[in-house]
């Protein structure tokens, strides 16, 4: 196993701060939202001052999607889960903060860094101890579906600010924690993809913050909402990237499109755990 990868993959989607491209679009989330009750905080921790935060969502009903470098650091050399790692499925206010209502325990995983350490296979389907939804997100169809087709056609127009105005728009829902309240459920329905980039990763302009990782990117329609793509990590900021398209930049702040990986292998790998 590569450390040196996993560990700059999973310390480089952590931020003190929020984000943003653009204004801050954010509302919070309630969980009177059948959708939202889908997306879940995950969480892990090695000893007592080492823990971490992260975002997953339900795909069938004790099964959780995520990103791979949320689950690494949980395991061992053997790829064993080894260290606290669990979802919560709700939270709650108490006389002194947030309380976990229930926590649901990790026992075994798929996922994409079995193939390459890459941001590209950069998720993990995450097997929970008992069923617990009733309800989960459905995955965007494979790439010779009408459907993908349509996306895959969509991704490569959005090159510019302008073209995205004619896209339609995307969701993502989940975890941030740069507020003062804490870890709280987010929601930005006003977001679009940027660019087909190399590598099966698309950039897009969703805002973002500490524990966004392994946030559903979705689309609803009569027939359910599917997630079409999967958060990855925080744009650049300026200066830290070569040879980028500048029309991609945000006017204010000068940051690059975020990345989200693409869901052709989690779709498979789903069918196959299914």
């Amino acid at each position: 196993m590569k450390e040196f990868l996993i560990f700059a993959l999973f310390l480089s989607s952590l931020s003190a701060h929020a984000n943003l491209y653009g204004k801050d679009d954010r509302i919070r989330a309630g969980f009177d939202n059948p959708i939202h009750q889908q997306v879940v905080s995950i969480v892990g921790q090695k000893g007592a001052d080492n823990s971490w935060r992260c975002t997953g969502s339900a795909v069938a009903s004790n099964i959780v999607l995520t990103n791979a470098h949320c689950l690494a650091p949980a395991l061992d050399e053997r790829g064993k889960i080894s260290h606290a790692f669990f979802i919560i499925t709700e939270l709650e206010k108490s006389g002194e903060g947030l309380e976990f209502k229930e926590k649901i325990e990790v026992v075994n995983y798929v996922w994409g860094f079995s193939k390459k350490e890459s941001k590209a296979n950069d998720w993990a389907l995450l097997i929970l101890k008992e069923p617990t939804f009733q309800n989960w997100f459905n995955l965007a169809p494979s790439p010779k579906s009408e459907l993908a087709q349509w996306f895959e056609k969509a991704f490569k127009q959005s090159k510019s600010n302008e073209s995205s105005k004619n896209q339609a728009p995307i969701t993502l829902t989940g975890y941030h924690g740069d507020l003062e309240e804490g870890f709280q459920l987010y929601t930005q329905t006003n977001c679009h993809f940027r660019n087909l980039v190399p590598g099966r990763l698309l950039e897009h302009d969703c805002d973002s913050a500490m524990g966004t990782s392994g946030s559903p990117i979705y689309r609803c329609n009569e027939a359910g909402c599917f997630i079409i793509a999967l958060y990855q990590g925080h744009a650049p900021k300026r200066g830290d990237e070569k040879n980028v398209n500048s029309v991609l930049r945000d006017s204010d702040s000068g940051r690059l499109p975020s990345l989200a990986v693409k869901t052709d292998d989690i779709i498979k790998a789903l069918e196959d755990l299914k």
